[in-house]
């Protein structure tokens, strides 16, 4: 009978101890937070080249759409660059 109590049980011990507490934020949330970042400030740059380019060749554009993008893609560095996941 004394064998048989020291057999682990399924939920016995997972109950009785105290839950782990997180002191620093899980690695793979910070990875994806980056590439998801990384990904919005390619497209910011992309969007300022394209815009860039129709400007150039086409003269008669208004400069409002490529002001918005530069707009996006410094916006998009920046945040890439300076903020910090939560």
């Amino acid at each position: 009978m004394a064998a048989s109590s020291k057999l682990p049980s399924w939920l016995g011990s997972v109950l009785l101890e105290p839950k782990p507490e997180y002191t620093h934020r899980p690695q793979e949330f910070e990875r994806l937070w980056r590439a998801f970042m990384t990904a919005r400030a390619t497209l910011g740059v992309m969007l300022v080249l394209l815009q860039g380019g129709i400007f150039l060749w086409l003269p008669q554009q208004s400069a409002l759409p490529l002001l918005v993008c530069v707009f996006y893609g410094c916006a998009a560095l920046a945040v890439r660059w300076f903020a910090v996941p939560r």
